[in-house]
């Protein structure tokens, strides 16, 4: 046994064979105290002999070990035993060579050099102690090198510090005099320096650099043992008992082991159990678990299988947690500052004494509602209370800060808050430098430490912000109650301090005058603090070495009734609406998904008392409106947006009709009153602030006035306000419009990435010698009452502007000269000058940009948003939009506005898909409307190049850009001779060609009957969006615009009609009807949505649909709404009402309805029956049916319900009606009748007898009356009549209805013979009548008109007015050379009141404008939109031509040297040139780019290069590409095949790209480097540069890793591929197949070059397997041959695999797999084809499997789905893990939602 053995006298410690003479300490107070114990354990003597014999080397010591206070405990025990003085120095990333050796100050104007720890303790002989050597930056230990090694030190004085034994010499020989006079100074014998360090690695921090480690000598101090620990635990507490104490300890080892350490966990603080032992010594009914909780708050670092193993150890080893104390009072009954806590337990009262304030600074505290789980809270908190500083960790929002509050409030303590960021040093701590008045450096105490001086408590909220070096200095303030500032000052426990006192006979004064003070017994810490993240490359806060530094408990967000209860107390009774939110909120925390998860942290407790308090004052807002502005909807990413909306849809709570139609408001101000909508508020006095409150021009809309009024309703409940939009969206705009409606005075502060804490609140600056401080606007808007205004506020770090919280949560902020910001209700220290108080009128308005992609800011709103009431701000609705944009540009004519409305709105869809990076906003658009304002000349497509020129040299954007306008009709890039109008030639002279002699027949028989219309049910109407283009984007033609219908696979158009306009509607109404399945569309030109009819199951469905026909009949009059639906193969009509959606059927009961059964039955047999057809009655309301070859007509009057059945004499070829009591028709013989109306119901038919003069008419397609045409011929308009024929171009019928005996036929014959039209025979004219449209197949058009037209149908336009026919192309064959067969009705048509319509099979629906007034009006407008040169000042440009004739094409010479070339023929990779290789020149056989400056030769002169020369250089370029393929064995057929498949994804490839750009651009950002000899000037260190130091600035750069810290690792992605025989088995039916080698490809190519930030591998399964690999990881493919043959082998599995499914199986398998990897996250992408009924999976199963491991992020992209198969599986999987993507190009998108949601969750 080692004795220690103390004599009088000459005084010896002696431990076994070691011993050490004590000297008597010539400053005692520098002696520690306190820490030896009555008993030392063995494993103490055992150290402390050996620390006894490195003293009497000589050597100095490391103390190395894990995390705690026992190092530092150790060497301060053997100082305080053999009574050595120490000089103690917390080392962290902010020690400099300054604090270790000498520090400039300024006394009385001059710099003088005070020495620091080191160099004092080796002058005067005392031990420096070095605490945290890992934390110091490597560059300042090595300074001690030479003092450690030779015991030698150049100072920065001049003075050299000299190894005694070397001084002693000197001395032998020299003076002590003379020495000083050459500045050598002694260093002291008993000079030794402790250090204390952990072992790095594991632990984090900078390793000993190998000069410095050489110098020590090293003990490991390891934990006490059990049986050490529990023998010195129950000697201390022997009341304790043994079960209990024996249980905790074996806890506490039992997670110390190796076992515990490889599963991650964090050391457990096996020294803080004394504390525990204490506890659980006054409080014996604590529950074990508890105690070990807030040692040991496991559930808060550890992911759920840690927690598992940790409860399991809990549960082996009987930890009980039966025990539920609950908190009742705190009583304080006397003067001091005790107090005595009562808790209940059930029946039994405990109560033990506490710490404690003087009870003031009490009536500025909020009220606080203590809820049972609050109760419980606390009486958790005083037990620990008890021993130790407190640590809260709890979400943001959960009352953390108002918990903090209660509890001081309940102690009688006066609060001090500090808030934490991340770049707070460690003087913030402790100690700040600073000048006196009269220029004197000096250092002021922290509020932390006047704290520990007053026995106040320190609020230290946002502890998991501070960076853990920063932390270290507290180690010894929390751990020992001790600590030493900057000054030399110390602050000691107040047992040491009077122990100290006792011995040495101190006074308070004595001791003060020695910079010893004592720390109040009430001081505590109270930290505040957010859960770590658990898992990726981060570091924890929550780890080994700030386990040791508090008790730590763990605060949840309340239930839901926990805040009812809370709500109801502080704002009122909850209304039903708080009720839903509530119970909405309870669901969305209950949620297993991190997602929704995290969606429920917006929805705080904080947050909810706000929309209570809202709706108490306004309760007209709906919960949506709530839960929209808490959680920032509009810019959640989709993935997160669309599980909100799902959880809102499951909850009932649905957007509200007056939600989505608000009506407009205005705002003004009347008698001192502001109105804003339905809210008001008194003007504000500002008096001198008057000059500060903003005056600007506003144009008020509905959008922005809705927000200045929801604005207006927080800012009266006394909330700060949080405005989050894209950029230019008018954030600025919308405040100052505010604050200038409220007379406010507005203070503006504008953030950016190098704004930090001290330049938020002051600037400092050096005046007279001296450091003054100059007020921010933050500060001078606190003390005026003014609004702060903070722009940009996510450009700054969010662990600045988190400072921001304090002063917005509890009115108090601390400024960095020391002064603090309280609350407007402090009145204790008014008189303080160092106290501002807050102006009660003060508020706070942030504005920010939206968080995540494109703008990579920091997201202010998830760290601050809560404690801000929030407002999303969009750009401005298409109405809003355009009043505004009617205001800035009133003579702008309309269609320019609309189109750029349309254009800008598109353009932020993409944006907000990520197809674009830049959010385009009304801030452009405004811009753009101003200028063509102000320069009307100027062409729009001219104009818009101010605003899209930033994206020429983006060769996809421009491309999408260019897409995007020119759809819109903006012909940006276009010319303004661009002008591709339809052939147009003369007519011929009209011909008196035949006539027509009536001759009458006798009456046919006619039969009149009832006509009955029955209403059917309603049918199914949906609308759908549909996308408009303006072909005049690029070019001027007829076309007008374009749309496409989404048609199904088997779907034919049958029919299409035009209903012209009612008054008040803008446009015409298209009509298309389609069969297989029966659906009738609906669109308007003015519109964005379409609606669809599914008349499938009212009309008949047949086999043989080619035979189908629906036809369509447009009505007027009272039917103006309606359309006839007429079927003809079984005579089925209908009346429908597109708008409504009402159907009804007409039914007649006799003639050819009774026809219906006949026909339909003779069809089923085979018999070929002719179908029945109508035709237009002439007034809008009759309807002619007819079947071809019969002899009966049908003529029905809807308006009188009856039909008229005429029989005939002749077999029926066409009805066409004259008017609606005349009809000219055709029979099947050629022969012309005329059937009219003459009495009541009485018929006549005349047969017109035709009588040839220079021609024949041929077959009459329509017929047009009401034209004058041929006023010598007759008078009489209604005399005159248009006939359309198939042989001729025209005809007109003179006297057709004049009751004459002649009819005369004049024609515009045609040249060409008759041909049979197979198209549409109908033939359409506008409302003049003058014109003739008729489609017609190219063997009825010219040849000149062919040539340039191509083979495909065109439109001819008989203008009979102007004496033309034009020829326009409407409808291309793909491929002149193989020409299918035009097949009927390919091309439909209709006409309206003024526009054409024409519809293909592919449902292509194009409107043509061919009014030639209109035509040439509209061509006016174009060129207006182009913009024109003429008569301006042109810019004269010269091109040279080079002089140089080309030869023949080759490479061209290689120049070793790489210098540029210009022009010549000689070098490859020259620009400019002839022949060769290379760029901008002419004549050379391909491109090749050496990296130099281009020079380029004119187009006009490479247009000159001759053919054969041209010819040759494709040759050329074509045999390298042939070897190129060659080198990767790629033949020419693999090359078209992989281009086949590349290239449709080339801009969803570039689009991924640009997203896993900003997924990686935010780590690229530099960082600020402190302590450096150069750069900018740091403001924090401007009293070191008046003191003359040297590192005094700060640079940018890259901030390497700190060592022992996580590695940063990529991302880890497996796509899991479906090869299964499905895939193959149906890839005609959807082209899933296809979409899955697309999908493939796509990521092959976009990961290119990104591997160091995204790992993927690509395995596929099937019936035969589940881990099928294609791509490994980091062998992926090189080249397109290897990812063309990847591509094969998928194609190849799917085709000959065995059939089955492993869908299940093969997602577990990747989860598995990618779980054991070490990455930063986690992604498990499955493409499936949702067959998984098939095989009996269900979605249940499917979904448990996606959710099996939370740190892995597992998807469903479902690429295929037999009908709605897909859509019902993704329903039934967690919200947001499913997706449908039946197009390719919505990959990249569904990639970056995943990505980006993922972000949201962690």
């Amino acid at each position: 046994m080692s004795k220690l053995g103390l004599h009088l006298g000459k005084v010896t410690v002696r431990i076994g064979d070691s011993s050490h003479v004590v000297r008597p300490p010539k400053h005692p107070e520098l002696v520690p105290v306190g820490y030896l114990p009555a008993r030392l354990p063995r494993s103490v003597l055992e150290h402390l002999r050996w620390m006894l014999q490195k003293d009497a080397l000589g050597q100095d010591i490391f103390l190395l070990g894990p995390p705690g206070p026992r190092r530092r405990v150790f060497a301060l025990q053997y100082l305080e035993l053999t009574k050595q003085e120490v000089e103690y120095v917390a080392l962290s990333r902010d020690t400099t060579d300054t604090d270790l050796k000498q520090r400039r100050e300024i006394t009385s104007s001059s710099a003088h050099y005070i020495d620091q720890s080191a160099v004092k303790a080796a002058i005067e002989g005392r031990v420096l102690l070095l605490d945290g050597i890992e934390k110091a930056e490597r560059n300042v230990l090595p300074v001690l090198n030479n003092l450690l090694e030779n015991r030698e030190m150049q100072l920065e004085d001049g003075r050299f510090l000299v190894h005694p034994v070397r001084y002693d010499k000197l001395l032998l020989e020299h003076s002590k005099d003379e020495l000083s006079s050459w500045n050598l100074v002694r260093v002291a014998d008993n000079f030794r320096v402790i250090a204390l360090g952990l072992p790095v690695p594991p632990y984090r921090g900078n390793p000993l650099d190998p000069p410095l480690r050489s110098r020590f000598q090293v003990r490991n101090i390891e934990p006490m043992s059990f049986q050490e620990q529990f023998t010195l635990l129950k000697e201390q507490h022997d009341k304790i008992a043994v079960d209990k104490l024996s249980r905790i300890l074996s806890v506490a080892h039992t997670l110390m082991t190796e076992e515990s350490k490889t599963l991650g966990f964090p050391d457990f603080p096996v020294e803080s159990l004394s504390d525990m032992a204490y506890i659980l010594a006054k409080v014996p009914q604590v529950s074990m678990n508890k105690l070990i909780s807030w040692l040991y708050p496991y559930q808060a670092f550890l992911n759920n299988k840690g927690c598992r193993s940790v409860e399991h150890v809990l549960k082996n080893l009987h930890v009980d947690s039966d025990s539920h104390l609950e908190f009742e009072s705190v009583q304080h009954e006397s003067n001091n500052q005790k107090y005595l806590a009562v808790l209940r337990d059930g029946n039994e009262t405990i109560k033990f004494e506490v710490d404690g304030g003087k009870r003031t600074h009490l009536s500025t505290m909020k009220p606080f509602v203590s809820t049972s789980y609050h109760k419980s809270l606390l009486a958790e908190m005083l037990q620990c209370h008890l021993v130790r500083d407190l640590c809260i960790i709890g979400p943001k929002g959960s009352g953390k800060s108002a918990l903090a509050g209660y509890f001081a409030k309940l102690l009688g303590y006066q609060m001090e808050l500090m808030m934490v960021y991340q770049d707070m040093s460690a003087r913030d701590l402790l100690q700040q430098r600073v000048t006196l008045e009269n220029g004197d450096t000096s250092w002021r105490p922290s509020p932390l430490v006047m704290a520990a001086l007053k026995g106040k408590l320190v609020v230290l909220d946002g502890l998991h912000r501070a960076h853990p070096s920063t932390l270290s200095t507290l180690h010894s303030l929390t751990q020992n109650r001790e600590v030493q500032l900057y000054d030399g000052t110390r602050l000691l426990h107040h047992d040491r301090f009077d122990q100290l006192k006792k011995e040495n006979g101190f006074s308070n004064e004595n001791l003060a005058d020695r910079n010893i003070f004592r720390i109040h017994p009430s001081f505590r810490i109270l930290a505040l603090a957010e859960p770590p993240k658990v898992g990726g490359s981060f570091e924890q806060w929550l780890n080994s070495e700030s386990l040791t530094m508090f008790l730590f408990h763990q605060m949840r967000a309340l239930t839901m009734a926990e805040e009812k209860e809370v709500i109801e107390i502080l704002v009122g009774a909850t209304s039903l609406h708080m009720h839903d939110i509530l119970k909405f909120v309870e669901n969305l925390r209950a949620s297993e998904d991190p997602m929704v998860q995290s969606l429920a942290l917006s929805l705080s407790t904080r947050q909810l008392l706000r929309i209570a308090r809202r709706f108490r004052y306004f309760p007209q807002q709906s919960c949506r409106e709530a839960i929209d502005k808490a959680c920032m909807t509009r810019f959640l990413p989709p993935l997160a947006k669309n599980a909100l909306e799902r959880s809102l849809r499951d909850a009932g709570i649905e957007k509200s009709s007056e939600q989505l139609q608000k009506n407009a408001t205005e705002c003004y101000v009347k008698d001192g009153i502001v109105y804003i909508g339905n809210t008001s508020t008194p003007v504000h006095q500002a008096g001198s602030g008057k000059v500060k409150v903003p005056d600007i021009l506003f144009f008020e809309n509905d959008q922005h006035i809705s927000i200045l009024e929801a604005m207006l309703q927080d800012f009266t409940l006394g909330e700060h306000l949080l405005l989050v939009g894209n950029q230019g969206v008018g954030k600025n705009k919308i405040v100052d419009r505010f604050l200038q409606l409220l007379n406010r005075p507005r203070e503006y502060l504008q953030l950016h990435r190098d704004t930090s804490v001290q330049t938020l609140t002051l600037q400092p600056s050096v005046k007279d010698g001296r450091i003054v401080y100059q007020d921010s606007p933050l500060v001078r808007a606190v003390q005026q009452g003014h609004i702060l205004v903070v722009d940009e506020a996510d450009k700054a770090p969010t662990h600045v502007t988190c400072i921001l919280k304090a002063l917005v949560e509890s009115g108090e902020m601390l400024l960095s000269d020391g002064r603090r910001i309280v609350h407007p209700g402090d009145t204790e220290n008014l008189n303080d000058s160092a106290v501002i108080q807050m102006h009660p009128e003060f508020r706070m308005i942030v504005l920010a940009n939206r968080p995540g992609f494109p703008f990579l800011g920091n997201d202010f709103f998830g760290a601050l948003g809560d404690i801000f009431s929030c407002h999303a701000i969009d750009n401005p609705t298409v109405q809003s939009e355009m009043t505004m944009l009617r205001q800035y540009g009133p003579n702008v004519p309309q269609n320019i506005l609309e189109k750029l409305v349309a254009a800008f709105g598109e353009l932020r869809q993409l944006a907000d898909q990520n197809l674009l990076n830049y959010p385009y906003s009304t801030r452009e658009i405004v811009n753009i409307v101003k200028h063509i304002e102000s320069y009307p000349e100027d062409g729009v497509a001219q104009v818009i190049r101010n605003v899209f020129d930033f994206d020429s040299y983006a060769t996809e954007t421009k491309k999408l850009l260019f897409s995007v306008l020119h759809k819109h009709g903006i012909p940006v890039g276009a010319r303004i001779l661009d002008v591709n109008l339809g052939r147009k030639m003369q007519l011929p002279q009209p011909v008196y060609s035949y006539k027509w002699i009536p001759s009458f027949l006798k009456n046919p028989y006619v039969q009149k009957r009832p006509l009955n219309i029955n209403n059917l049910a309603k049918c199914t109407r949906k609308n759908f969006m549909v996308e408009k283009h303006d072909p005049r984007g690029t070019v001027f033609t007829e076309q007008l615009m374009s749309w496409k219908l989404p048609l199904e696979d088997m779907s034919i158009i049958t029919d299409v009609v035009v209903t012209n306009g009612v008054d008040g509607e803008k446009a015409n109404k298209i009509h298309i009807m389609s069969a297989c399945p029966s659906y009738l569309f609906s669109l308007s030109p003015s519109e964005e949505m379409a609606s669809v009819l599914d008349l499938h199951s009212i009309l008949p469905t047949t086999w043989g649909f080619d035979r189908l026909r629906f036809q369509l009949l447009p009505l007027s009059e009272q039917w103006r709404d309606w359309l006839v639906v007429h079927e003809g193969l079984t005579n089925t009509m209908l009346l429908v009402c597109p708008s409504s959606g009402k159907v009804s059927q007409i039914k007649t009961g006799a003639g050819l309805m009774e026809a219906t059964v006949n026909f339909a039955s003779s069809w089923s047999r085979g018999t070929q029956k002719q179908q029945t057809r109508i035709a237009f009655g002439g007034n809008g309301s009759t309807v002619v049916t007819y079947q071809s070859s019969g002899t009966k007509i049908d003529i029905m009057e809807l308006d009188s319900k009856f039909t008229w059945t005429v029989e005939l004499p002749f077999k029926v070829h066409s009805v066409h009606a004259i008017n609606k009591n005349a009809f000219l028709l055709s029979s099947q013989e050629k022969n012309r009748y005329l059937l009219e109306y003459q009495v009541v119901d009485q018929w006549t038919l005349q047969k017109l007898v035709e009588s040839s003069l220079s021609g024949y008419p041929g077959q009459i397609d329509g017929i047009i009356g009401g034209n004058q045409l041929f006023k010598p011929l007759s008078d009489n308009p209604e005399s005159q009549h248009v006939l359309a024929t198939s042989q001729d171009f025209a005809g007109v019928a003179l006297g057709l209805l004049d009751q004459k005996d002649l009819i005369q036929i004049h024609t515009y014959p045609r040249e060409i013979g008759e041909v049979n039209n197979t198209g549409d025979s109908r033939v359409w004219s506008l409302s003049s009548g003058e014109q003739l449209i008729r489609i017609r197949q190219p063997e009825l058009v010219p040849l000149s008109v062919k040539e340039e037209g191509g083979e495909g149908l065109f439109l001819e336009v008989v203008d009979l007015a102007k004496k033309t026919v034009s020829f326009i192309p409407v409808f291309q064959v793909e491929g002149s050379a193989q020409r299918r067969k035009i097949f009927p009705y390919d091309i439909l048509a209709s006409a309206g009141s003024e526009d054409f319509v024409t519809v293909d099979q592919r449902g292509n629906v194009k409107m043509w404008e061919l009014a030639p007034s209109k035509l040439e009006k509209s061509l006016y407008h174009w060129k207006k939109l182009v913009g024109t040169e003429e008569g301006r000042d042109l810019q004269i440009t010269v091109e040279q031509e080079s002089g140089k004739s080309v030869s023949a094409p080759k490479h061209g010479r290689i120049d070793p040297s790489g210098a540029p070339h210009v022009g010549g023929n000689t070098w490859a990779g020259g620009t400019g040139g002839r022949d060769t290789a290379g760029l901008g020149g002419k004549g050379g056989p391909y491109r090749l780019d050496a990296g130099h400056d281009v020079y380029q030769v004119p187009d006009w002169e490479k247009n000159n290069v001759p053919i054969e020369v041209k010819k040759a250089a494709r040759e050329m370029a074509e045999k390298a590409f042939k070897e190129r393929l060659n080198e990767i064995k790629m033949s020419n057929f693999d090359a078209q095949l992989y281009q086949q498949i590349s290239g449709p994804i080339q801009r969803q490839v570039q689009s991924m790209r640009v997203i896993l750009d900003s997924v990686q651009a935010k780590g690229k950002e530099r960082q600020w480097i402190r302590h450096q000899t150069s750069g900018e000037l740091d403001d924090s260190k401007l009293v070191e540069s008046l003191t003359g130091e040297r590192s005094i600035y700060k640079r940018r750069g890259e901030q390497e890793p700190e060592l022992g810290s996580p590695l940063e690792l990529p991302k880890r992605l497996r796509l899991v591929v479906d090869v299964s025989g499905s895939m193959y088995r149906f890839n005609g039916y959807d082209r899933r197949l296809d979409r899955q080698l697309e999908s493939v490809l796509m990521m092959m190519e976009a990961f290119e070059g990104y591997q160091h930030k995204f790992q993927y591998d690509i395995v596929g399964h099937s019936g035969e397997d589940s881990n099928i690999p294609f791509v490994p990881v980091g062998k992926y493919p090189a080249n397109d041959k290897e990812r063309l043959d990847i591509l094969k082998m998928l194609h190849a599995h799917s085709q000959f695999c065995m059939s089955g499914d492993n869908t299940l199986q093969a997602t577990q398998d990747a989860i598995n797999a990618i779980a054991k990897t070490a990455a930063d996250e986690h992604f498990v992408v499955v493409l499936s084809d949702a067959n998984l009924e098939r095989y009996g999976i269900p979605p249940r199963a499917f979904a448990n499997v996606m959710t099996s491991d939370p740190q892995v992020n597992v998807y469903a992209v479902f690429i295929g789905s037999l009908g709605d198969q897909a859509h019902r599986l993704s329903r039934q999987l967690p919200p947001g893990r499913a997706f449908l993507c039946m197009n390719t190009s919505e990959l990249p998108q569904i990639l970056q939602q995943i990505f980006m949601c993922s972000m949201l969750t962690n």
